[in-house]
């Protein structure tokens, strides 16, 4: 009971954090091109926000590794907080000061990192090691319906109450995140910092980059993990809409359908992961079978005839992207050791995020296609990308037996295994 309190604590402070930042990520596009009918101001403002949050991913493990990390959470909700209101007086004084946004964005997206490195970094804190599992597969639910819950509450406040009053309502949900932030702060399983101390500054920074490159598991799953990430944004945000707009020539409620259908995947299948995983369920069967079952749905997608096979095989990826994701998240909770787990988790965000703006950038340019025939092609060609990433794990054979172990034998496995790494 106890490490369910906690956990739920946790979830309270984090995701009505990450909430209110998706809302806002929104609002901020409406009222940028309300105010200034520019759509390459809010390109760029987007892109500072993408790159504050890649460059700021390392301080953030740093931060969680070197200082107490409820306090480090509470204060990047406080900060968010008070950016929030920050904006509205911006807003309705200031006439949307384009500089102010420009910071404020910048600021907000640091604390994002954040949150976003937090996961995994603290669970493993506040519940038991053979409860790990269930949890992650619960924290793997409840993220994937994250974005979702920003983006439809988001869309249905501003166009109810208008801009003003959904700033307000953004700075309440932080204002809950930040209280139950304070309970987390006051955790004292949280009240220490876990990092070794004596070493440079640069070099505990980069420590995480250090220990991805030369921990064989986690590098080959950093390199999947990459892979989709490069497929999947450009798909949801790029390829699909294209593809339902002029090819289909469907309204925009079927791509709604669509992205629902894909949310539902991932919300059904992570809390099963992770009951599978307490029943001793290879990670290696459930990653292999998740990936493979994600790229397969990709590339029949454009080819499915019926509406309504499409939209099973989009409840298929997004099934097929918790195996995956839920098995790797609790595969490091477990095995990486407490002092390094913020940096290696920062470092692994770092460059699957980085892929991101990459592969919408270059599918972007593909799908400026007339030809439906291209847009098979293109869905078949990132497929096949995911099903090719799987070598990386299994020509690793150190990658494969570490993805055969048991829950009960992975509590500190990778200090154990590799301890002149870590």
């Amino acid at each position: 009971m106890k490490s369910l309190t906690n956990f739920i604590i946790f979830l309270c402070a984090q995701n009505f954090s990450v909430i209110a930042f998706r809302f806002f990520q929104l609002l901020l596009a409406w009222v940028t091109l309300s105010e200034t009918h520019s759509g390459y101001t809010l390109g760029v403002i987007v892109t500072i926000s993408w790159v504050a949050n890649i460059i700021c991913l390392p301080f953030s493990g740093y931060f969680l590794d070197r200082y107490k990390k409820g306090v480090v959470v509470f204060l990047a909700n406080l900060i968010s907080l008070i950016l929030i209101l920050v904006f509205y007086i911006n807003l309705v004084y200031y006439a949307y000061n384009i500089m102010i946004v420009v910071l404020i964005t910048i600021i907000l997206s640091v604390a994002d990192s954040v949150l976003l490195s937090s996961p995994n970094t603290i669970i493993p804190f506040i519940v038991e090691k053979e409860r790990l599992s269930k949890f992650t597969g619960f924290w793997a639910t409840l993220a994937s319906l994250q974005t979702i819950i920003g983006a439809l509450v988001g869309g249905g406040t501003i166009a109810l109450v208008g801009n003003q009053i959904s700033i307000l309502i953004i700075a309440i949900l932080y204002l809950i995140a930040l209280l139950f932030s304070f309970l987390l702060m006051r955790n004292k399983l949280l009240l220490h910092a876990s990092m070794v101390k004596g070493q440079k500054f640069y070099m505990q920074l980069l420590k995480g980059f250090s220990v991805l490159v030369k921990l064989t598991p986690e590098r080959s799953l950093c390199c999947v993990g990459m892979t989709v990430n490069f497929v999947m944004t450009p798909l949801l945000m790029i390829l699909l809409p294209v593809y339902i707009k002029i090819f289909l020539n469907l309204p925009i409620i079927y791509l709604a359908i669509m992205e629902i259908c894909f949310g539902l995947g991932l919300l059904i299948t992570s809390p099963f992961v992770g009951k599978l995983l307490s029943n001793n369920v290879k990670r290696l069967s459930l990653i292999l079978m998740g990936n493979s079952l994600t790229a397969v749905s990709i590339m029949l997608f454009p080819i499915a005839g019926p509406l309504y096979f499409k939209l099973i095989l989009l409840f298929l990826i997004g099934s097929g992207l918790a195996l995956n994701n839920v098995s790797t998240s609790s595969l490091r909770a477990l095995a990486v050791p407490d002092y390094i787990r913020g940096r290696l988790e920062s470092a692994i965000y770092f460059f699957c995020i980085l892929t991101i703006p990459i592969g919408s950038y270059i599918f972007g340019l593909f799908s400026q296609t007339t030809q439906s025939q291209h847009i098979t092609v293109i869905m078949v060609i990132m497929g096949a990308m995911i099903l090719i990433s799987l070598l990386f794990i299994l020509l690793s054979p150190l990658t494969c037996k570490t993805l055969s172990r048991k829950d009960k034998h992975l509590k500190d496995y990778y200090k154990d295994k590799f301890a002149n790494i870590l």
